[in-house]
């Protein structure tokens, strides 16, 4: 992004995580942002490994349905893993 701007210039040499904008490893809590916008009436969870995912599922749904509130899974993919897969 940097090096579409300024392509001869000195950050067109290191990567976005050098510069600390990289979404890749760190990107925002979507569940967090959409917790905030929701004044707090929102459950939310990130999930992180696979083997978590159908018990967290299982609790959103149960939220919804029991305490009628809102529910986002942040659901954070490996890249790597999916194009292996493919």
């Amino acid at each position: 992004c940097i090096v579409d701007v300024h392509p001869q210039g000195v950050a067109s040499t290191v990567t976005n995580q050098d510069l600390g904008i990289s979404l890749e490893l760190d990107g925002p809590n979507y569940g967090e942002v959409a917790k905030a916008a929701a004044n707090g009436h929102l459950w939310t969870k990130r999930v992180t490994r696979v083997a978590d995912l159908k018990d967290v599922l299982i609790e959103a749904k149960k939220v919804v349905l029991e305490q009628k509130m809102s529910a986002v899974v942040d659901v954070i993919v490996n890249k790597v893993k999916i194009l292996e897969d493919c």
